[in-house]
């Protein structure tokens, strides 16, 4: 990862997937985990899939390196336990 910043001078990175599952589709979020346990509902893997798939396009439109990040990086102990 290091390397891929410290060679690139610019990567796309998605932004907003919360807000954009809140303000856009019917997605109930999880109060501690927001849009972590959507991994596991059909529903909640399509709305993400899509959303994803955005930014995907756009960087392979643009030919442009894309740095993506998980829905669940608030799955950690400190919530889940």
């Amino acid at each position: 990862m290091k390397e891929i910043l410290k060679n690139n001078r610019k990567i796309l990175m998605e932004a907003a997937i919360v807000e954009r599952l809140r303000r856009s589709t019917d997605c109930e979020l999880h109060p501690d985990l927001v849009n972590a346990p959507l991994i596991y509902e059909e529903h909640g893997k399509k709305a993400l899939s899509k959303i994803y798939q955005e930014y995907v396009d756009i960087a392979a439109n643009s030919v442009q390196n894309i740095l993506l990040c998980t829905p669940t990086w608030r799955a950690n102990y400190s919530r889940v336990k």
